[in-house]
């Protein structure tokens, strides 16, 4: 069940609000000078469609990359997850214009505010044996660690005309004992997890957010 809310929006396209990746959450960075992934997502943006070796060509890209943010911050690129790229497309007001949903193709616009990322959640809980939250940077009710300088992204990339903007909460308006909670995502046929991680957990909130017609990070 969802639990509705009213949300102020912060239209980063109008200059007026600049995130900080670290105090808001999120943050846009600069992919202009990756020539490669530039072409490669200007076809996937013609074709509507992502292939084995466009993917190959945006994950070596973004992998090793020192990326500008706008904030003010640096970050390198360390990893890119070997799974869970996909491309989403919507109409006005989410009007759906994909076909049948595949592992990387025709995703519909995500309907609700969710993270997908959980450091004491599945797999990372098996894949890291349970130091994730010693590695990596987070916050959550339960668990905090302010002091590292490894985190869990998600990079998202505009390839067209937004019509619905992506809209990202801002951490810094986030009651998490009151508003954060765990959920479970069934990934199967979508991930390939062992049976021990079939079910990922993420965290899922409902505040008010701020957002923009594009942030790639």
């Amino acid at each position: 069940k969802f639990d509705m809310r009213t949300c102020e929006l912060s239209d980063m396209a109008d200059g007026g609000f600049v995130p900080d990746l670290f105090d808001n959450g999120f943050d846009t960075a600069d992919i202009s000078g990756l020539d490669a992934l530039q072409a490669t997502l200007a076809q996937c943006g013609q074709t509507g469609f992502v292939n084995e070796a466009d993917i190959e060509v945006i994950r070596s890209s973004i992998e090793g990359a020192t990326l500008q943010l706008g904030g003010g911050r640096t970050i390198k690129v360390q990893f890119v997850s070997e799974d869970g790229l996909i491309m989403r497309k919507s109409g006005p007001n989410g009007l759906k214009i994909c076909g049948e949903m595949t592992k990387v193709n025709d995703h519909g616009a995500a309907v609700a505010v969710h993270g997908d990322q959980d450091v004491l959640g599945t797999p990372m809980k098996q894949l890291m044996d349970g130091r994730a939250p010693e590695l990596f940077r987070h916050a959550a009710p339960d668990s905090t660690n302010d002091e590292g300088d490894m985190l869990l992204l998600n990079v998202w990339i505009p390839m067209a005309a937004v019509v619905r903007p992506l809209v990202l909460n801002d951490s810094t308006t986030l009651d998490r004992q009151q508003h954060q909670l765990r959920y479970g995502l069934p990934v199967d046929g979508f991930l390939e997890r062992d049976e021990d991680a079939s079910t990922t957990s993420g965290r899922s909130c409902t505040t008010k957010a701020s957002g923009g017609t594009s942030a790639p990070t």
